[in-house]
């Protein structure tokens, strides 16, 4: 398994275990398009999650703390004008 799959594969199971999210670590080696696509089907979407949410309060939060991440993400991408 590549370091980027481990990445989220730790974001994963960050997620399912209730992780607080300050100790979860951001994946800083994929892009935001891939981040974005991983959390979009593995987690939000996921049918294991829709039939078995978290709490609202750790939903909140991550979800939260997710988009934090990716402001934060695509700020450092602009001033270079690369794709993230």
């Amino acid at each position: 398994m590549a370091y980027t799959e481990l990445e989220l594969l730790h974001l994963l199971i960050g997620f399912a275990t209730l992780r607080p999210v300050n100790l979860l670590e951001w994946p800083t080696h994929i892009s935001i398009d891939k981040i974005h696509h991983f959390l979009l089907h593995s987690v939000f979407l996921s049918p294991h999650f829709l039939s078995y949410p978290p709490s609202l309060q750790y939903q909140r939060n991550f979800w939260k703390w997710v988009l934090e991440n990716l402001e934060i993400a695509q700020k450092v991408c602009q001033p270079f004008n690369i794709l993230c």
